[in-house]
């Protein structure tokens, strides 16, 4: 029987859509194209979302390099944090659940940075019964170390466990470990899998 439902945070909850948002930069998509992979989706990040570098020492890294990008490294780097803009529908969704007595948890690759100015500026992280952050467990998904983090600090069994995501890959992590998993697509889809499972 499900009795704990545990979200991802970025394009569950909240947006984070690198591409749309440097189109504020440039119009220009082909460099936007370039950018992604060697910033945002670059393995150096997954370092500062591990905790083990800071956004300082990453930004040095980058400019370094990437000198001809420097002033969309800048533009990113100041402004990133912006990206993130809440799902209203998913929202909707964990007041729900919590509403109808399942325990939430929320478990997501995140900068210490990001963990501070989110925390800070969206009510609904108060609706978790329990959260794990890459930073401060200096691991990330898809790493099966950081879910079985969540499960062993809240002493939860992954078939009682529904875990919802938007990455496919870190979402099998999770059904690897005896979780039911959901990728998630959109709040009304998601809406229509937690009916199915009985959640809703």
């Amino acid at each position: 029987m499900i009795h704990n439902i545990i979200f991802d945070l970025g394009n569950v909850l909240l947006t984070w859509r690198p591409k749309e948002f440097l189109l504020q930069f440039t119009p220009d998509m082909q460099r936007i194209e370039q950018f992604i992979p060697r910033v945002p989706l670059n393995s150096t990040w997954y370092e500062i979302d591990r905790g083990t570098i800071s956004l300082d020492q990453a930004r040095t890294i980058f400019l370094t390099r990437h000198p001809e990008d420097e002033e969309m490294i800048q533009f990113y780097f100041s402004h990133w944090l912006e990206m993130f803009v809440p799902i209203e529908g998913t929202i909707d969704l964990l007041g729900q659940v919590k509403q109808r007595g399942f325990r939430t948890y929320l478990l997501s690759n995140l900068t210490e940075k990001a963990h501070e100015y989110l925390t800070h500026k969206y009510d609904f992280f108060q609706l978790f019964d329990g959260k794990v952050f890459s930073f401060e467990e200096n691991r990330v998904k898809p790493e099966p170390e950081i879910y079985k983090r969540l499960l062993e600090k809240y002493a939860l069994a992954p078939a009682e466990c529904v875990y919802i995501d938007d990455i496919a890959s870190f979402v099998a992590v999770g059904k690897d470990l005896g979780m039911t998993g959901i990728v998630f697509t959109s709040p009304a889809d998601l809406r229509v899998q937690l009916h199915q499972l009985g959640v809703l």
